[in-house]
């Protein structure tokens, strides 16, 4: 969990002083999205796989990939390939 502030205190428009807004937030467990929890709340989806809040784009693909996981594999096929590429010399 965050927190995320919006200053606009220092613009002006139309005559009025921009305001300031703050935000309790979480992440998105399969993009690392930030979302604001008034906006989960009507907008956001729970992936009951992970068990973590979602993003509506990462709902809608209907997987369940968390953000470490593609890490996680990401390093290993870079282990693989620099091994392969050791292999052939080059």
């Amino acid at each position: 969990m965050g927190h995320l502030i919006i200053d606009q205190s220092a613009t002006e428009t139309n005559g009025k002083r921009g305001e300031k807004l703050e935000y309790d937030t979480v992440s998105c467990k399969h993009c690392q999205c930030v979302l604001r929890i008034i906006k989960r709340q009507k907008e956001g989806a729970w992936c009951f796989t992970c068990g973590g809040s979602v993003c509506i784009p990462c709902s809608q693909t209907g997987q369940c990939v968390p953000f470490m996981k593609k890490v996680e594999g990401q390093i290993k096929y870079d282990i693989r390939t620099r091994a392969m590429f050791r292999e052939f010399g080059i």
